[in-house]
């Protein structure tokens, strides 16, 4: 009997010193790690901030690349966002959504865990002449029992965060190399507003014309207070010898009550499986960024269902040539 109060005691002792130390234990963590890129290009920031390409490099999607990820909010940047759901116990559900994010500096997200555990991530970007160091880290609070997790936080999630960077800097170098890269995933469903126009068929003519046909639609987005869903389209309806005509377009969300007048219109582009490919620095000439995309929907017995469409991820009048980046959307 002595020895099993003895024993009771012990346990009870323990456990009080148990409760004791876990209440003075530090509840936050961070998580850090870095890698630095041979590449300056903008494709980093991008590589990062459209969140469809993070099955690509993120070290979570290769443990289960039948979990469904669902798409909300923005084409990409802030308010953009995904849900997860895998039967794998080591994914399992939760979200990720941007809440800031500054153009070639920072992107800060919010992860949530599960059903309760909330912690927010954050890129920065440190650009060094042709390099870029990219820091990736993670921080949050731990509730009382789980603050014994810290302890292993560092090596368990720095491990995967290492892997996910190294696939990055191998992605966008690769990309800075061929200044091409293709994608194969969706368009969101998404409304806009636009304006059919015409030009000469030069790339820089176009682009001006481009130019001013959308200050039209921002000084009507502006006026109807919309809410801008991505970057600015150019959707490509035909071409000529010497014309090219297109449709200028702001993804938008558009309410029914909305009105339009003169030459603006209202739409919708609907959810496509699309070959996305980005394309890195000058384009001077359309046609040859067309023909490589033919060429890659021959190579993979793929075809275009519709017309292709552009979006500027970067303004071509205003950026440097060698830092431009758009993206050409063949829908499948």
């Amino acid at each position: 009997m002595k020895i099993f109060k003895g024993f009771l005691l012990f346990i009870v002792i323990f456990f009080l010193i148990f409760l004791v130390v876990t209440i003075f234990l530090p509840s936050h963590y961070r998580v850090e790690r870095k890698i630095e890129l041979k590449t300056s290009s903008p494709f980093v920031f991008y590589l990062i901030n459209d969140l469809r390409n993070w099955k690509y490099w993120d070290p979570w999607w290769k443990l289960d690349t039948t979990q469904v990820r669902i798409y909300e909010g923005t084409i990409f940047g802030k308010n953009a966002s995904f849900r997860w759901s895998s039967k794998n116990s080591n994914i399992g559900t939760g979200e990720v959504k941007i809440i800031e994010d500054k153009p070639f500096e920072f992107i800060k997200l919010n992860f949530l865990f599960g059903r309760g555990m909330s912690s927010v991530s954050e890129f920065r970007f440190f650009n060094f002449g042709d390099k870029i160091s990219l820091v990736w880290s993670l921080e949050g609070d731990l509730k009382f029992l789980a603050k014994w997790f810290r302890f292993f936080m560092d090596e368990a999630i720095g491990k995967d965060f290492a892997e996910g960077l190294s696939k990055i800097k191998s992605i966008a170098e690769k990309a800075d190399s061929e200044r091409f890269v293709c994608f194969r995933d969706s368009f969101p469903k998404v409304d806009i507003i636009y304006i059919s126009d015409s030009t000469a068929s030069s790339r820089m003519e176009f682009l001006q014309k481009f130019n001013e046909t959308l200050l039209e639609l921002l000084e009507f987005s502006k006026e109807k207070n919309l809410q801008l869903l991505g970057n600015p389209i150019a959707i490509y309806n035909g071409k000529s010898k010497n014309t090219i005509s297109f449709d200028v377009c702001i993804p938008v969300v558009l309410a029914d009550s909305i009105e339009v007048s003169g030459r603006i219109q209202k739409g919708t582009i609907l959810s496509f499986n699309v070959l996305r490919c980005v394309a890195l620095g000058n384009i001077n000439d359309f046609d040859y960024l067309n023909s490589k995309i033919q060429n890659y929907l021959i190579k993979n017995g793929l075809s275009a269902k519709w017309k292709l469409f552009e979006m500027f991820y970067t303004d071509p009048l205003k950026t440097n040539p060698k830092d431009n980046l758009s993206i050409i959307y063949c829908p499948l």
